[in-house]
Formats: C-alpha cells, structure tokens, sequence
C-alpha cells in the first residue's frame, strides 16, 4: 500500500503528464491507456496490480532508466520531441492513440548500436510506414545483419520441422480405393477403372513432368500427435485426466466413467477413438405405408413395454384390433452380430453393389471394414448414434407437424388415407378415392390465429448473451413457419420452449406428451449422467412413443422417432452426450472451411492452413505465461486477473470484472445505518462503521461464469442478462436486476463487496411450480413486500424469462422462468474452456409418463375442415364450444397461485416504478 500512495504522490507531482485532474492509469487492465481521478487510479491498483514490467515511471514524468558506462542520458531525445520531430502525421495519430507520451517497453531500454544514429532509425521507420506498396517492408525495418529467410518459400522450410508429419495418399476420382500399399503400383482404379494421374498436354512419358493425380488422401498421423501431446507440461496431465478425476458411485461426467470405456480397459487397450459408423444392432420388423409410400415404426414401440402394460390390450389407439403380446428384440452379442454380416461385402470390396434381400428381414448395407479389427466384436458399443442430428429431425418432425407446414408436415393427405386403413380414427380419416382438397381440423395442429401468436411470441424472445442465435431470423410472418433453423436452435426450442409455446395452444394430453419428450432430451443431454436415472428414463421413454402414437398420423414415426429408445442405452454405455455428439466436429467443419484460399484445391488448402495452426497451437504451450497467446485468451465471461495483492477470503474480494462505464454514488445514512438490522456482533458493526460512504457502480458485471445486465442497460438490446436467481435450501427467489454496487471496507487491507440490487418476485405468492415437470411460472405483479432487495454477486444464477405465446388474456402476467448454464462450466469438481451447446448440469428428478386411460377424440371441434394444401388459410369460423381436455392419474399436481385479496398483491400503475420481466 506505501508503493501505491508514493506512486500516486509522484504522479500527481508531474501536471504536465495528466489530464486535468485526471492522472494516467498503470494497472494490468488499462495499461497507461486510460484517464481516471487519483481515487480510481488506487482503487485499481489494489485490485489488479501494476502492469507488468512497469518499473520505470515513464508514463507519469520519470526519466527513462540507462546505464551511463553504455549510453550517455543526453545522446537520448525526449520522447514528445521524438515522435514530433519524425513522422510527421503519424507522429500525431500515435499521440491521439495512447496518450501525450509513450508506453515504455516490456524490458529495459536496449542502447543503439555503436555507429547507428537513433534518428536515422526514425527516418527510415516512417519512410516504410508511408511506402506500404514496397514488398521488401519487413526485411527492411529489420536490423541488417538479421538471419531471417528473404521470402515466404524460406519461412516454409525453416518451420517445416516444427511440424508434424503428412502423408499424401493418391486417390481415385470417385473416391473408390486408394493407390496405398499392395495398390500402390496400380494405374487404374480396380472398380470404376478410371486413371490414377489426370492427362497432361505435351510430353506423357517425360520423366521430368510430374504427374498430377485425379484425387489426394492427407493422412496426418496420429502416433507423434499423441505424443506431442504428451511432451507438453500443459498437455500431459489431460491427457490422463481420465484416469485421476474423482466421481461419484453410479454418476458419469466424462466417457472414462461408462462401462464401454471400462470394458475397453479390460481387454488392454490404451486408447479409445470414439468412431461414427451408422447400423442397426438387431432386425426391425417395420411395414410400408399404402399410401404415403414411406417406411413407418407405427406400433412399434408397445413390445417394449411392461408385460402387464394397459397399452399392450389397446385395440383402439394403435393400429386396428392389434394385441402386443410380443417382446422386444434382444441385443445382439458382437459375435451374433459378425455371424450376420460376414457374408456381406465391404465397401472397399464392392463400393456400388447391395446386399441380397436387403430390406427383407435385414437393414445391413455393407459389412464395416472395421470388424479387421481383433477386438471390434468385443466391444460394447461398435456403433454412435449422433444425438444432435436426432433431435433435429425429431424437431424438424414436430414443429412441422403441428404447424401444417406444406410439403414438411406428416400429417399431410396420404397420412390421412392411411389412418382409414390402420386406426380408429374416424373423425380424421380421409377418403382413399376421395380428390376433396379439405381434411378435418386436428386438436394437435394449430390454427391460423395460433400460428400468428406463436410466431410473433417466437420473434419477441429474449435469450442471455451467448445463449443461441437470433431466432427471430427464423420467423416466416408472411408463411407462418419457421426455416433456417440451425441444429442448435433446434436444440433450444426442443429443450426450453416447446413446453411454453404449447402449454395454452393444445389439450392436455397432446401438450403433456410433447412435455415429456422435451424432458427426455434434457435429460439425456445433462452433463452429468445418474445411472439409475438413465434405467428409469428407459422405460417412461417407450411410454411417451406409444402416446406420441395415440394421436399422430402412422407417417410421423420414422426411422428418427424409433433410434430414441436406444439412446438411453448408448448414454449408459457411452457416458455423457458432450463427448459423443457432433457439435465440436461441425464447428471444427465450420472452422477450416474459413481456410481454404484455393478453391481448385479445396482439402490442400484446408490442410495446409490447419498444419501451421497446429504447429503454433503446440507450439504455444511452451511460451511463458506472460505472453499473449491464443491458448491463454481469456474466456468470453472471464471474471478477470485474481490477483494475489487482494486475496479474496469469505465475501470479500470475489473474482469478478464490471464492464461498461464506471460511476460513483453515495450511500444513504438509512442505508448503512439502520438499527432495523439488529447487527451485534462487534466484527460487523466495525466493517458497517468502516464502510465508505462513496461505491462504484456498473452496468454490467461479469461473475460466475455468467454475463449480468442491469435492467436499464438491456432494455433496449436484443439479449436479456438482468434476470436472477438466488436459490435456498427451503424457496428459490426470482427477480431482475437493478443496479450493481461496489463496496469498499476499510482495515488492515482494503476489501471490496459487489452486491446485486434486485426486485424480487414474491416466493410464496408469485411463484408456481409444476408438481410433475418442474415448470416454473411467476406472477410479475406480485412483488415481495420484504425490504430486502441486496445480494451478493457470487451468490446469483442468471435466468431468463418469456411470457407465454397465449389467445388468453389470464396469462398477461405469467412469465416462464429458464434456468441457464453459467458458461466454461461442466462440472464443480472440473471445468471445461468451452461448452459448444447449451447443457444442464443434471436433472434432479426423473418426471413420471402419463398414461391415458380414455380414448380421445383427435378432431378438434373448435375448427371445420382446413385446406389441404394451403399453409396459412383456412375454411369457416370459430364456435364457442371447449377445447378437449385429457383426464390423466396426475391431475391436480400442479401448484397454483394464492388466491387472497387484493390489498396482498401489490400492483403499480406506473410502468415506468414497475419492472418488465
């Protein structure tokens, strides 16, 4: 603390090198870039230290350090009349850049060699900044007798051996084989019979042209990666990550945790290469739609339900007069499996020919060259369903399917021609003779008016920063659908929205089952997996198919609503979905796509570009901490530098970074001084007696791996980062925030508190939870009554709210509350640098299914019959008859609001005094 005071002394004794009553601000962040008062300026330091290197006062009027044996003081110009007299206009961009004097270097002044006048290098720096057409620009601000390569061919050599090895394989032109090995001497491709080498003009046989093949296959080795891997200090103690980390009995937080892994180790291997292949582990017995020509699993799923399953003797909601009395297919050993398929072909064998009796009794294509492999048979899982492709179709199907959209939906003509053939489905079946371009109004189809509420709810939602995309951008107003949608706004809307968008729009039973199938993709998206929670969703997943079949058409369940019933399976044998899904390998995509310069040579280009980016990567691990790198950029909600000089103990001194302008306030006396506390203990009354009466505010604040807005500052941005949580162990608390706070205590060190400013939601009065799913709803209106509206930062959990997309008008003030992921988190115990997909923790419960006991009427008595065709228009008038409401075991599990009087609610007629959740 003397060191800080003697600086700020010194500083202030040098006007000539401020700003007015402002002096030049050294700390780690600012850097001598910024102006703040002297208070400001001790306020930093405290908080992140000096700027490394900063020894030498420069910036705030000392003299440059020499050493007087080497270089005498007055051979040196000052630094102003330096820049002014050499550069003319760039002398004055400079000034306007950081300021009326110059940052000094990282190390001490080096003297100029003996012979070199210091001015002469003035001249000649500048003449290359206005000359930037000259190629020869870098080699000319560089010391002559420098050792560098003189152009970008020498660069390539003399970086060639930091990297690691490639090898180029030539390939066919088709993609047929590769000319490797025993096919090396090969000229012709053994299957399309096409040339190895392109024809060249001129000369064919000359021994100097070089031959230029149709198709090159870059293999980059995998041994001396994984070994450069290991000879980094950085890297090494990842890559045995898996076999150190602590877990808990019957939880998975990482593949090593998952019997595959576990049964891999048992037979001796080393490492495990998580492979996508595509397959199926037994026979499906499926049938094919009369008149929607598609394969259909309809009816599928009741075999694998309980024996004594109310389902299984349902001859109505499935298909006609059916009784289930079979059992569901068993697994099939590795050697069952290479029993079936080891008369097959491979691909490298026969590339274009099929399998006999394919799709009679048999899905196999080919037979995978992967079972040369000795223990491939013996593994557990030889196959890797992509969950993020699934839940994208599976989306896909649904929000098509219940918006009508042309074309997209599968509730189109032919489906219903088929319903008149498999089910009792009277009141929706069409005709197969029938050329009427009407079909009747489903309950599980919106209507117009429904569409437009639900695409305009769509397009006013607001998410956390980093949460997803725009999804307005998706919104079609003039169709009334969405398109564009990428696999992780499809992501969102599965998990998060679709029990909101749906909950006023559908019946009960339609709007309960699409709620449990959101369910189930949360759960078994959770960075954590529970082993037991896994079994159970197993079995509840097999009854949320057979209500999903109770009321969608046949031609809805394809090929991507069945793979679900093995996913909780491949989770269990797997582990967690982060590891295995194909979020890290499409960004990866996306990112060496921005590569290619060449667009003759699209994979070269890639390739070459992705080699000098992991030579640096690898490179960069042995670079010190203090240089600025890629691999030590901070992370995008970085709370910032925890300094040793402030280390935080209790609440003071959390890990935290304000951003935005910083401002100052003065606390009220009732604010520090109010004897309604009841504060005792002396310790405290001398920290609230300590307490200046001056705090900074923000307007934003980064803490927690979260990105808080006050609710004045995001008012009018397109995101939403004011709405907190804080839970306890009896009542969670809702609210949005007000206003950030610094405090500053005094004592032996100085300590710092930031607290969160909130309104709050009434707990009791103006929250709701869902007794079975766990959705939670506030009342904005009903505010908490309690004077009690500060927090702790550390202490908060961003959520967000929405309102519900309703024709109603009693849900005006019900908001929906999304709990969020705080960002570069997987786990307390470990942490990740990047989570590319929106993942909870772990899902407390595992919601029961409803089982329907009635049999439903599917036709939606409010509407007459639609168009077929049309997306948007449709034919007569709404009645006032109610919409049908699914009886279920559950019904009254949902907790309602307090209905009292209205003196207990507390309403502002002021929207400006009443906060917009």
């Amino acid at each position: 603390m003397a060191g800080v005071d003697e600086f700020i002394e010194f500083a202030c004794a040098h006007p000539e090198q401020m700003n007015g009553p402002n002096i030049r601000c050294p700390c780690r962040k600012c850097d001598n870039m910024r102006f703040y008062p002297k208070y400001d300026v001790m306020n930093h330091l405290y908080r992140k230290g000096f700027t490394e290197n900063y020894f030498n006062w420069t910036c705030h009027g000392e003299a440059m350090w020499v050493e007087e044996e080497e270089v005498q003081v007055d051979k040196l110009p000052d630094q102003s009349t330096w820049l002014a007299g050499y550069g003319g206009e760039y002398a004055s961009t400079y000034h306007d850049e950081v300021g009326p004097s110059n940052q000094p270097p990282v190390q001490e002044a080096v003297p100029s060699p003996e012979g070199v006048d210091v001015s002469t290098l003035c001249d000649r720096f500048f003449k290359l900044l206005k000359d930037t057409d000259d190629l020869c620009i870098v080699d000319d601000s560089l010391p002559r007798d420098n050792n560098l390569p003189e152009d970008f061919y020498g660069y390539k050599r003399l970086l060639r051996d930091l990297g690691l090895p490639v090898v180029k394989i030539d390939a066919c032109r088709d993609g047929c084989m590769l000319f490797w090995k025993d096919d090396s001497h090969e000229k012709y491709c053994k299957f399309c019979k096409l040339p190895q080498y392109k024809e060249m003009n001129g000369r064919v046989d000359s021994k100097k042209r070089k031959k230029v093949a149709h198709a090159v296959l870059r293999y980059l080795p995998l041994t001396p990666r994984l070994q450069r891997l290991y000879a980094s200090e950085v890297t090494a103690p990842l890559m045995t990550w898996h076999a150190s980390h602590e877990t808990s009995d019957g939880v998975m937080c990482h593949p090593s945790d998952a019997e595959a892994w576990k049964h891999l180790i048992e037979l001796i291997m080393l490492l495990l290469l998580n492979l996508a292949t595509s397959g199926w582990a037994f026979v499906l017995m499926v049938f094919l739609l009369t008149n929607s020509k598609n394969v259909s699993y309809f009816d599928y799923h009741r075999q694998f339900l309980m024996k004594n399953h109310p389902y299984r003797r349902d001859k109505r909601s499935f298909i006609k007069e059916r009784f289930e009395k079979g059992s569901p297919p068993p697994r099939l050993t590795g050697d069952e499996v290479l029993n079936r398929v080891s008369q097959y072909s491979t691909a490298m064998e026969d590339p274009r020919g099929k399998t006999p009796q394919y799709g009679d009794g048999h899905k196999w294509t080919k037979k995978s060259i992967f079972w040369e492999l000795p223990y491939w048979k013996d593994l557990l899982i030889r196959y890797n369903l992509d969950v993020m492709h699934i839940e994208k179709n599976v989306f896909h199907n649904v929000i098509t399917t219940v918006m009508d959209v042309p074309g997209k939906s599968k509730d189109n003509v032919n489906a219903r021609k088929d319903l008149k053939k498999y089910c009792y489905r009277e009141e929706l079946a069409v005709d197969v003779h029938s050329t009427l371009r009407h079909k009747p109004k489903a309950s599980y189809t919106l209507n117009k008016e429904q569409k437009v509420k639900l695409c305009e709810w769509v397009k006013s939602l607001k998410f956390p920063d980093g949460y997803t995309s725009n999804l307005s951008r998706c919104v079609d107003m003039n169709e009334l659908k969405f398109k564009g949608m990428k696999s992780h706004d499809c992501h969102v809307f599965m998990q998060r929205l679709i029990p909101v968008a749906f909950k006023e729009m559908f019946p009960n039973n339609v709007w309960a089952t699409l709620t449990e199938l959101s369910l189930f993709f949360q759960i078994i998206c959770s960075a954590l997996s529970d082993i037991g929670k896994l079994l159970e969703l197993e079995k509840n997943l097999v009854v949320t198919l057979c209500n999903l079949e109770k009321f969608f058409p046949p031609a809805f369940f394809d090929s991507m609503e069945h793979v679900l019933v093995h996913l909780p399976y491949e989770a269990i044998n797997g582990g967690p979905v982060q590891y295995r899904w194909m979020y890290p390998f499409e960004r990866f995509l996306h990112t060496v796509k921005k590569k290619v310069k060449n667009k003759a040579h699209v994979e070269g280009s890639i390739c070459e570009a992705y080699i000098v980016e992991e030579m640096s990567f690898f490179a960069n691990h042995f670079f010190q901490q203090n240089l600025t790198s890629k691999r030590l950029r901070a992370r995008r909600n970085d709370e910032g530098v925890n300094d040793q000089i402030l280390r935080h103990f209790s609440i003071f001194n959390y890990p935290g970074r304000g951003q935005g302008d910083e401002k100052q306030r003065w606390l009220s006396g009732d604010e520090v001084q109010n004897p309604a506390n009841h504060v005792n203990d002396p310790l405290l009354k001398s920290l609230a007696w300590g307490l200046a009466k001056q705090v900074t505010k923000w307007s934003a604040y980064f803490i927690n791996g979260y990105n808080f807005h006050t609710l004045q500052h995001g008012a009018r941005k397109a995101t939403m980062n004011s709405g907190v949580c804080v839970r306890s162990s009896s009542v969670d608390f809702y609210g949005v925030l007000d206003e950030i706070i610094q405090l500053e205590y005094g004592g032996e060190a100085r300590n710092f508190v930031v607290l969160f400013k909130c309104t709050w939601i009434d707990p009791d009065k103006g929250t709701k939870v869902h007794g079975k799913y766990g959705l939670v709803d506030i009342n904005q209106k009903r505010m908490y009554r309690k004077n009690d509206p500060f927090i702790l930062a550390q202490k908060a959990i961003q959520v967000y709210y929405a309102n519900y997309p309703s024709l109603k008008r009693d849900k005006v003030d019900l908001r929906a509350v999304f709990h969020i992921k705080a960002r570069s988190t997987i786990e307390a115990r470990w942490q990740e640098k990047d989570v590319l997909a929106y993942q909870m923790d772990e899902v407390e419960n595992v919601p029961t299914v409803t089982t329907f006991k009635e049999f439903f009427s599917l036709h939606d008595p409010n509407q007459i019959d639609s168009l077929i065709d049309s997306d948007i228009m449709e034919v007569g008038a709404r009645t006032n008859q109610p919409i049908l409401t699914a009886i279920t075991d559950d019904e009254g599990d949902e907790e309602e609001f307090d209905e009292e009087d209205d003196d207990e609610e507390i309403k502002v007629d002021d929207e400006d005094d009443h906060p917009s959740f």
